[in-house]
């Protein structure tokens, strides 16, 4: 039969983890090969890969392609929607691949991503609290060791010495305590302190992740840890404005790109009993496709033109096309409209960033950078 036409723009866009089989029936960007039976009233030619049609393939069973679609967040819904809306209006050649959002797969779903470190030496600003347990070695005019607990009132009961409150007592300063207090009723003596086990703070995971409630964590953890023990937020949850409360008080707001892009964990407070985790739902988001280093759909903040979304993405690639970028745009929810731009800093004069600063991004963008040809 007649060979179907090469299409462009990028197929639909499937979340990680998609349905089994989405890879191999969507055409986003793979070749079919024409074959079949030789009719030999037409000239011989050589078997010829041509690009599929965008979309799912005609031999997708019905129920598949429902599988799939239910598995979309609504980001990337939208985002397939304007990608099928700009193939339609400006096909060009060369798919693109799908895109998927970014930093919801660094949460997985054994719950191991970012486990509390158990078998770490505890430093010298960790807060002793009810549950806490230590060994304590005397040695001199007296040796003994002994393993004690904090119990609920905060105190440690040393034999022969009574109760020492220690609760709300950094690690550090606990030496000196006990020595100063030990010290009451023996004379020429020496002790070390090391912890023995720590106590499990009760927290709160609350808003948009997959499993919201409270949960007991080791006294190391992290809000990553709390995260992940909640499953992560869902696709609908912020990655960029999760607060934690203390006392009902916000003490700090963390935004996981800056770890997940940067490496930057000073936001990753250590949680202490009865803190609150919430994570809101999802701001704009804006996505970019093909010829940068990570294509994907970003959530933005501060971000309000084109080099900020491709900061995000880690810049352009060497074989990015950049007389002809793409943008698909909702406009006053009203309609969706596809415009070409032009960003070769030879056509305008100008460094490239500049060019690109110059570019505003909204709410559900859709950013392509074809490749060369």
């Amino acid at each position: 039969g007649p060979l179907a036409p090469a299409s462009g723009g990028f197929g639909p866009l499937v979340p990680i983890g998609g349905a089994p089989g989405a890879a191999s029936a969507t055409a986003g960007g793979g070749n079919a090969t024409v074959s079949g039976t030789t009719n030999s009233s037409l000239p011989q030619t050589a078997t010829t890969p041509v690009q599929a049609p965008p979309g799912p393939a005609t031999g997708q069973p019905p129920a598949a392609t429902a599988e799939v679609s239910a598995e979309l967040s609504a980001a990337e819904r939208a985002m397939q929607e304007a990608a099928d809306g700009s193939q339609k209006a400006k096909p060009q050649a060369g798919a693109l691949a799908p895109l998927q959002q970014f930093g919801y797969n660094f949460f997985r779903g054994d719950a191991r991503g970012f486990a509390p470190l158990t078998d770490v030496p505890v430093g010298n600003d960790y807060i002793l609290g009810t549950g806490d347990r230590i060994n304590l070695s005397i040695w001199g005019s007296i040796e003994t060791s002994l393993e004690l607990e904090v119990n609920q009132n905060g105190d440690l009961v040393v034999p022969k010495v009574g109760t020492i409150h220690v609760a709300g007592v950094s690690y550090g300063q606990l030496p000196s305590l006990l020595k100063g207090q030990i010290g009451q009723y023996l004379k020429d003596f020496h002790l070390s302190v090391t912890m023995n086990r720590l106590r499990l703070v009760k927290v709160y995971v609350v808003g948009q992740v997959k499993a919201p409630g409270d949960y007991n964590v080791p006294g190391l953890s992290t809000v990553l840890n709390a995260l992940t023990a909640a499953g992560g937020p869902t696709k609908n949850g912020s990655l960029r404005s999760i607060t934690v409360k203390r006392d009902g008080k916000v003490v700090e707001t963390v935004d996981l790109y800056d770890f997940f892009l940067k490496g930057d964990k000073s936001k990753d407070i250590r949680l202490l009993p009865g803190d609150a985790i919430y994570v809101p739902s999802i701001g704009p988001v804006a996505g970019i496709a093909g010829n940068v280093r990570r294509p994907a759909i970003y959530e933005l903040k501060h971000e309000k033109n084109l080099k900020d979304l491709l900061a995000l993405a880690d810049g352009l690639v060497p074989t990015g096309y950049l007389q002809r970028v793409q943008i698909s745009r909702v406009d006053a929810h009203d309609k969706r409209t596809v415009s070409d731009i032009n960003l070769d800093p030879k056509s305008s004069g100008k460094v490239l960033d500049t060019v690109t600063a110059s570019v505003g991004i909204k709410d559900l963008d859709v950013v392509k950078i074809f490749p060369i040809d």
